[in-house]
């Protein structure tokens, strides 16, 4: 009987002090695995805007806060694994001064 398993990804660690306006890497050699649940931990006393391809603003992570996405949860009906990529860099900057509200999401895609 073929069992499935949940294997954990090691955690990257990124040094905050001197993070920029500009996005710098928090994981620069990607995920090794395609992943079900991504934990971005801000461990750190300034508010942080995350990215998931390094140009784009994809979320707000408040200081010492840590938002987890599990992917699994909204699978689609139809029984599709939604995974964030294997290579997917998560990429962090200060938007310093900057306050406001805003949305971010995640959509499940099927590739061929």
């Amino acid at each position: 009987m073929a069992k499935s398993y949940v294997m954990a990804v090691p955690l990257t660690s990124f040094n905050t002090t001197g993070v920029t306006a500009n996005f710098q890497a928090i994981n620069p050699n990607g995920l090794p695995h395609a992943v079900i649940k991504l934990r971005v931990i801000n461990a750190s006393n300034i508010l942080l805007i995350f990215s998931y391809d390094g140009a784009t603003d994809h979320g707000v992570i408040q200081p010492n806060d840590v938002i987890t996405f599990d992917f699994q949860s909204n699978s689609s009906p139809a029984g599709y694994i939604c995974n964030m990529r294997k290579g997917t860099v998560v990429s962090v900057r200060n938007p310093a001064g900057a306050a406001g509200v805003g949305t971010g999401a995640a959509y499940g895609g099927v590739t061929g």
